[in-house]
């Protein structure tokens, strides 16, 4: 599961051979569903955290503000796939109200609604001549304490392809049911890799789950124990963005939001460089909202 040239389908498959070789399953002892020959999608719950451990990797977690500007700002044509990389071979990204407001809801014969989204794992397996983004949604069912999950990959060949056309050929390979579903979310966590890979990031690592890990190892056993038994709600994680965004307005035209956009922008000596860049939404003639209340 740690081996970062395999990608999340080949480690499905190497789970579900494992399952089928265990005497238990052999004797029908163990049986997931209705069919005890047939696994079905049991194992994807169960390899994407046994894929995140496995390898280096972060929780992230957006503010608030943070995820209302991702969500009002737009992905520029010129931006090509070679940016869209977590900064960790395995990430889990929280969504918040914002972003599962923003997702377009699935239409089939399961209703994951957007706010049913709780976040989406991402790994990513590189090869010497290609790299596999594999992104998988997690879905709390309803009022039912139980979870499911859903997943596309993007192989990504040339670097140089268009980040946007990419991202539209998930929904093209998901189909008309679910493709502008998985769209929403891919942009999504396109956008966040894409801040967090800005010079004016705004982060904040906590390290709750290692610091009390570090506590544990220097108390006695019986205030070791009670501390053991809060270690089940802590965690590590990254928090990006700030607590509140301030816009500006400028111009001579009636009171709008523009809309922020990611881009790349030509630096260096002779213009002959490119870094992608974040303008964030702005307010154009804020001074004319009160009046015009």
């Amino acid at each position: 599961m740690g081996r970062l040239t395999r990608n999340f389908e080949e480690n499905r498959d190497l789970l579900r051979e494992a399952v089928h070789r265990d005497p238990l399953w052999q004797q029908g002892r163990v049986k997931v569903g209705g069919d005890p020959r047939n696994v079905g999608d049991a194992p994807d719950l169960a390899i994407a955290p046994l894929m995140f451990w496995s390898r280096g990797h972060a929780l992230i977690e957006t503010t608030e503000a943070l995820e209302r500007l991702l969500v009002d700002s737009d992905l520029g044509e010129d931006l090509p796939v070679e940016l869209f990389r977590p900064p960790f071979p395995a990430c889990f990204i929280r969504f918040g109200p914002a972003f599962q407001a923003a997702l377009t809801p699935t239409d089939g014969p399961v209703d994951f609604g957007p706010h049913h989204v709780q976040g989406v794992y991402v790994f990513e397996s590189v090869r010497p001549i290609q790299r596999a983004l594999t992104l998988m949604p997690i879905y709390d069912m309803h009022d039912q304490p139980r979870f499911a999950a859903g997943w596309m990959e993007l192989v990504i060949v040339a670097e140089d392809d268009s980040l946007e056309q990419i991202i539209g050929e998930i929904g093209e390979l998901a189909g008309t049911g679910q493709g502008p579903h998985y769209t929403s979310i891919a942009r999504i966590v396109a956008k966040v890799f894409l801040y967090m890979g800005l010079a004016q990031t705004t982060r904040i690592e906590q390290r709750d789950y290692t610091t009390a890990q570090d506590r544990l190892r220097r108390l006695g056993p019986k205030k070791a124990a009670r501390l053991q038994r809060q270690l089940n709600g802590q965690y590590d994680r990254i928090v990006l963005g700030p607590q509140q965004i301030h816009l500006h307005g400028h111009g001579e035209v009636s009171p709008h939001l523009r809309r922020g956009h990611f881009r790349m922008q030509p630096h260096g000596p002779l213009l002959s460089l490119c870094k992608v860049i974040f303008v964030a939404p702005t307010w154009v003639r804020a001074d004319r909202l009160a009046s015009s209340a």
